[in-house]
């Protein structure tokens, strides 16, 4: 007994250093490098976040030194008029008779906020905000159930994945916490790529809204290719170089 509880802190000595220096781990990747499996991991990632020492996300685990998302009543107020510049970019893309899907965000609410051409179209989406500001104009928008976060304000999860399984939408708006040049757009919670990622790949035409200023935001876990993105939206403080590297991966659309 001794000897296992040996083998148990040991491993979860290393698995903190390895978060802390990466960032962030999946649970799978986790099993596979210890040998042991999933249930184990999860077992370990419990007393860690217990003890304060990792935090748990959905699908994996966080360093607690790492950057998290500000609260989206905080994110709310940051760059409103870049935002609102995208948002109105965004709308050239609605057209009528459409099944719309709508993630979370400050910059896809300012979207939802700005749309002109809703009450023709299905509207779905896992922002209770988004939901809100519809349901003002009139729109009688669909809400993804599923585990609400008080920081996102959204729902996300294992009834989210499920419910997104059966909806095949023709276009898909997202948010990002980050994009790169060349790896794509990224965020910074588990619970958000895998919601980002399943509207992904239940749409048929995919586009990401993302002030200029998510260029310099350190974000660690990217929730697509370039490759599975259509279009990203964004605005002029992308620098004419930027652009056209950019333009290399996915079309840029700058408001």
């Amino acid at each position: 007994m001794r000897m296992y509880k040996h083998f148990s802190d040991e491993r979860r000595k290393k698995m903190v250093q390895m978060v802390n220096e990466r960032g962030s781990y999946s649970i799978t990747e986790l099993a596979k490098y210890f040998s042991v499996t999933t249930e184990t991991i999860r077992k370990d990632i419990i007393c860690l976040e217990k003890r304060k020492e990792l935090c748990k996300a959905y699908g994996g685990v966080v360093s607690v030194n790492s950057v998290s998302e500000s609260p989206m009543r905080l994110r709310n107020n940051e760059n409103i008029d870049l935002k609102e510049r995208i948002a109105l970019k965004a709308n050239d893309y609605v057209q009528e008779n459409q099944v719309i899907l709508i993630d979370s965000g400050s910059t896809t609410l300012a979207f939802v906020k700005n749309m002109t051409n809703y009450n023709k179209n299905t509207i779905i989406t896992n922002s209770i905000p988004a939901v809100m500001a519809l349901a003002e104009k009139g729109a009688q928008p669909i809400l993804i159930g599923g585990t609400y976060s008080q920081n996102t304000l959204a729902t996300s999860g294992m009834v989210a994945t499920q419910a997104l399984e059966i909806i095949k939408a023709d276009i898909a708006f997202l948010g990002a916490s980050g994009f790169q040049l060349a790896s794509g757009p990224s965020a910074k919670d588990f619970c958000d790529v895998q919601i980002k990622k399943d509207m992904i790949r239940n749409s048929r035409r995919r586009i990401i809204l993302a002030d200029s200023t998510k260029l310099t935001t350190d974000t660690f876990i990217r929730f697509a290719d370039w490759s599975e993105v259509d279009v990203l939206i964004t605005d002029s403080g992308v620098s004419p170089e930027v652009a056209e590297q950019l333009s290399k991966y996915v079309e840029v659309v700058q408001a």
